[in-house]
């Protein structure tokens, strides 16, 4: 019998400023629908600290801690092999060419891989990164 692996799980979010707590959740929940237990496995959740008002909503709802960056620490990221997408339209709004998945990454370490790339939703995108 094998022993089943812990995973450690990271949300990575990005969003403008009209996103609200129901639209994040509603692409969260609708993303991760396909990845057995991946919210009630969720240890953190990661965004922009620009976003830090949605951010710590967003954490609440899912039971997480909000780990919070600046743009420049993404864009340190976004240079990972790890990273699968990148947004021009981000890099001219914030300063980073990545943040749903950037921030996912970043909260988890150089180790981290993407579970679930770049989704767009209303308002805001999602990523979903694990360690294992």
């Amino acid at each position: 019998m094998s022993e089943e692996i812990p995973r450690v799980r990271a949300i990575g979010f990005g969003a403008n400023s009209a996103a609200t707590l129901a639209d994040v959740l509603a692409l969260v929940r609708a993303t991760t629908d396909a990845v057995a237990n991946a919210v009630a496995t969720t240890d953190v959740v990661a965004t922009l600290r620009a976003r830090e008002p949605l951010g710590y909503e967003v954490a609440a709802a899912l039971g997480c801690k909000l780990l919070l960056f600046s743009p420049d620490e993404l864009a340190r990221t976004a240079t990972s092999p790890a990273l699968i997408l990148q947004s021009p339209r981000a890099l001219a709004a914030v300063g980073t060419p990545s943040v749903a998945e950037a921030a996912a990454l970043a909260a988890l370490g150089p180790q981290a891989r993407l579970v679930i790339a770049r989704v767009t939703g209303r308002c805001c995108t999602f990523a979903l990164a694990e360690l294992s």
